[in-house]
């Protein structure tokens, strides 16, 4: 026997628990959140020189250096 008295109240627990997961994101996937802050931060940081990398990393030809 199901431990619902009715479909319609088993429905209503699901989604209840499955709103109740979806609210705390940063719990469920720290990883991911401690990772999108570290993007967030670095992205936020000016570009001191914007031609570095592909001056200094590749020749008149393309090619690496």
């Amino acid at each position: 026997m199901s431990r619902f008295a009715s479909l319609t109240e088993a429905i209503r627990v699901a989604l209840a628990e499955r709103l109740e997961r979806h609210k705390r994101p940063e719990r469920r996937y720290p990883m991911r959140e401690a990772a999108r802050r570290v993007q967030e931060r670095l992205a936020a940081l000016p570009v001191v020189d914007p031609n570095a990398t592909s001056e200094l990393a590749y020749d008149e030809h393309g090619l690496p250096t």
